[in-house]
């Protein structure tokens, strides 16, 4: 993961002069620009319970520090991360943030080098999700196990 990407810049025009100083004179202009630093969270969701920060301003050398803390990030970091964004999107309340995370979930278990770090808790919360009608189930031998809602 590139730093760079993680804090975005943004200028403005605070103030502007302008003058002419006669007909044969040069235009002359001065500008003086602010500049503020964000750092963009990689996971956001308004949706999700801890995860609905925007971005945060870098104001001073703590936040810039506190910004930049544990960067960059190996692959084994990022992938525990994403699950435990997945399991917090799992446990929201909007059908679509389950949906979404249900599928990458998906997606995530298709590559055998993330296993290692697919937890119980996330398939656990996956599992909750299976539930089936009792008006859909079958009174049958085969059908025993079923859990009826």
């Amino acid at each position: 993961a590139d730093v760079r990407k993680l804090v975005v810049s943004s200028f403005e025009i605070d103030e502007e002069e302008k003058w002419k100083v006669g007909e044969t004179d040069s235009q002359t202009q001065y500008e003086r620009r602010n500049m503020q630093l964000w750092q963009l969270p990689p996971f956001h969701d308004a949706r999700v319970p801890g995860y609905g920060t925007v971005r945060t301003a870098i104001t001073d050398d703590r936040t810039l520090a506190a910004a930049l803390k544990g960067f960059p990030w190996t692959e084994g970091v990022w992938v525990k991360k994403v699950v435990a964004f997945l399991l917090a999107k799992l446990k929201c309340s909007d059908p679509e943030a389950v949906l979404e995370a249900t599928k990458s979930t998906w997606k995530l278990a298709l590559q055998q080098s993330f296993h290692p770090y697919i937890d119980a808790a996330l398939v656990t919360q996956l599992l909750k999700l299976l539930t089936v009608p009792a008006n859909l189930i079958e009174e049958s031998p085969e059908n025993a196990l079923c859990t009826r809602t």
